[in-house]
């Protein structure tokens, strides 16, 4: 007998020992809460398997109704921190002085656990929910801080936080089974991921309620299963979005607020389809973070750095722009018809970097009227906005900007003086039925050389030429306004100085050789005291001489188009330039231009007239074709890049081919393509 009391002794001794060498000691013994006297925790004689004494710390505490007459409440300070505190079958557990467990397991039914305010549950390794079925509805003004994992380890169970007190969870919350739920009313904090332990553990459930903060430091990473997660309160997430599942589902409802503050890469590319934005979408990350392409009802950019559009992306509600920028990148922003931009500001605003466009829908009659505010810019340090007043019939406008302004409106030679070096692309959705006032603004920084803020014109590409649309001064110092009344057609926009020779005065200067001629030609669209012109050729672009006058017109604001022929153009490569003469003596030179004096015979050529075209029909003609192809496919492209005419052709050489469209062409530029043996393209404009 001696023998085996000292055996007892001596396993109690080892398991201390074992148990001393580590955080945490799983339960060596089961004790059973009887209540049998009363609800007194720390009475002995309301357990038993305990010989008569109060648990140890190496016990589990089993309390399951149907072994109690009393259900347990802690009124004062625990004689003792058990290894695990089990709860099942529908029990209960009052918490009013604050109790230390290793482990705390949920079995099966309906249990609950109810914490005074200012007391807690310490859970110093996992709170376990280890049945299926079971739940625990955890009530009352206290808190929970489990220093390790959450961790749903059987098929539908459920945890309920009703708490106001905090719920801290120093590891993750893991979803190691299926069909569970974690539901909260209170306040959760997460400091590791919420996550599952693979593709497997599906069909589980995160509900964040309408009084409910869930914040969760690390990421949610479900490892490929499929899960929901429903917020109608507040979420805030540190961390990513991994292993999601396009059968994922991911809601924040109207009232919920989700912020984000991820800023370490690329979310997982399927969150652009399960999530469902329909309350307000907070990025607040400390620099740079990616914006997932959905639709929005309320969008906040917050935070520092700048958020990056991922994808075509819609807001029918609110977009504040609170703090920071969003930059479009080649992805559009639409902003609904009832939607509106707030807290825009130099320091806040919309970066078209890219072919990305700002539109904003339902500007005019009938919708909204008034000024409506595109605030945009270039970069990260030039805000140049336009505010767009539609008096006409409601439409879509689009807008997007660029550092640059080109003699052909899209393309060609770059200006270097004399205009602010911005150009606002706008379009309407649907032509015609406009009645639009424009206001630019721009900057100092903005202004080439020999630009002059006290006299300037708002300019417009129409599709030929550039043309005035208004003259004045700007408003303001530092910073400038300038405004356009009565638009009704749309394309590039920009600012020049009154001062200016491109690209408003010089329209085009051009070459060409027509047989062994060297065809140039030259168009104004205003001339202030010109003389005459001077054409010059080069052939090393060092040394050029004069071979011709031509006189100009004096002072005109009407169009006026130059033709000469040059009948000893330099053989190969030949260029040209103008200079212009005043009355006074004053000049400037254009910019060069380059005519290759070839044997055009050999390289096949596409005509076509009429140029500039009414939209109706358009008539080719295709000549020196190398190919024995008879038929052709012909293709005209807007300059989006969408086919709007398509048509198969029969094809010989010098042959004329007419195109009659469909549907007019609205005003703007377009290319036409041939797919002959050697595609052949070319612009022409619409008026």
């Amino acid at each position: 007998m001696k023998t085996i009391v000292k055996a007892i002794v001596l396993l109690s001794i080892l398991q201390l020992a074992v148990c001393s060498q580590s955080f945490a000691c799983w339960p060596t013994g089961n004790v059973t809460w009887t209540g049998n006297t009363d609800s007194d925790w720390n009475k002995a004689s309301n357990y038993s398997g305990n010989w008569g004494a109060l648990p140890d710390n190496q016990d589990r505490i089993i309390i399951n109704p149907s072994n109690y007459a009393n259900a347990p409440v802690i009124n004062n300070d625990p004689s003792f921190s058990p290894a695990s505190i089990s709860l099942s079958n529908g029990a209960s557990l009052t918490i009013n002085r604050s109790v230390t467990t290793t482990y705390f397991e949920v079995g099966n039914g309906n249990n609950t656990v109810a914490i005074q305010s200012s007391r807690s549950l310490t859970v110093s390794e996992d709170f376990l929910l280890s049945s299926n079925n079971g739940t625990v509805v955890l009530s009352g003004d206290g808190g929970v801080a489990v220093n390790n994992d959450v961790i749903f380890e059987n098929n539908s169970t459920t945890l309920t936080n009703n708490t106001t007190g905090n719920f801290n969870v120093q590891g993750d919350v893991v979803l190691d089974a299926s069909a569970s739920t974690l539901e909260n009313s209170g306040n959760i904090s997460i400091a590791g991921d919420l996550r599952t332990s693979g593709f497997q553990a599906a069909a589980n459930r995160v509900e964040n309620d309408v009084s409910g903060v869930l914040t969760i430091d690390g990421n949610i990473d479900f490892n490929g299963a499929a899960n929901t997660v429903v917020n109608y309160g507040v979420v805030n997430q540190s961390g990513n979005f991994t292993g999601i599942d396009l059968l994922c589902d991911f809601q924040n409802r109207a009232g919920g607020t989700w912020n984000w503050f991820f800023t370490g890469g690329t979310p997982d590319p399927d969150m652009s389809t399960v999530l469902s934005a329909n309350g307000t979408v907070v990025y607040g990350g400390a620099g740079d973070q990616p914006v997932l392409d959905v639709a929005y009802t309320n969008l906040v950019i917050s935070g520092s750095g700048t958020k990056q559009l991922q994808g075509s992306t819609a807001v029918t509600g609110t977009l504040t722009l609170s703090s920071g920028k969003l930059a479009l990148n080649n992805s559009d922003l639409i902003i609904g018809s009832s939607a509106n931009i707030a807290n825009a500001s130099s320091l806040n605003y919309i970066i078209t970097n890219g072919t990305g466009k700002l539109t904003q829908n339902g500007i005019g009659s009938g919708g909204r009227t008034g000024e409506v505010l595109f605030p945009i810019g270039t970069s990260t340090s030039s805000y140049t906005p336009l505010v767009i007043n539609n008096s006409g019939t409601l439409d879509n406008y689009s807008v997007r900007l660029a550092s640059a302004v080109y003699e052909d409106g899209y393309s060609g030679v770059i200006q270097t003086s004399d205009v602010v070096n911005k150009t606002w692309f706008i379009d309407e959705e649907v032509i015609g039925g406009s009645d639009v006032s424009l206001t630019f603004q721009w900057n100092d920084a903005e202004n080439l050389s020999g630009f002059s803020p006290a006299s300037v014109k708002v300019i417009h590409y129409n599709g030929t030429n550039w043309e005035v649309l208004a003259t004045g001064g700007a408003t303001g110092s530092g910073t400038y306004t300038m405004s356009a009344l009565n638009v009704s057609s749309f394309s590039p926009f920009g600012i020049e100085g009154d001062a200016g020779t491109l690209p408003v005065e010089l329209l085009f200067f051009q070459g060409s050789m027509q047989g062994d001629v060297a065809v140039l030609e030259w168009g104004t669209a205003s001339e202030l005291n010109n003389d005459y012109f001077t054409l010059e050729r080069s052939s090393d672009l060092e040394n050029f001489e004069a071979i011709t006058t031509v006189k100009g017109k004096g002072t005109t604001e009407e169009r006026q188009d130059y033709k000469y022929y040059d009948n000893h153009p330099s053989k190969g490569v030949a260029y040209y330039r103008l200079k212009q003469t005043d009355f006074d003596g004053t000049f400037t030179y254009s910019d060069v231009i380059r005519v290759n004096n070839i044997v055009l015979s050999e390289a096949p050529e596409l005509n076509m007239y009429p140029v500039p075209n009414n939209g109706d029909q358009l008539t080719l003609r295709l000549t020196h074709l190398n190919s024995k192809e008879r038929e052709a496919s012909v293709f005209i492209y807007n300059t989006q890049g969408q086919v709007v005419h398509q048509q198969q052709v029969a094809i010989e050489d010098s042959n004329e081919i007419a195109l009659n469209f469909k549907e007019k062409l609205p005003t703007g530029v377009y290319t036409l393509r041939v797919n002959t043996g050697q595609p052949l393209t070319k612009q022409f404009s619409v008026r």
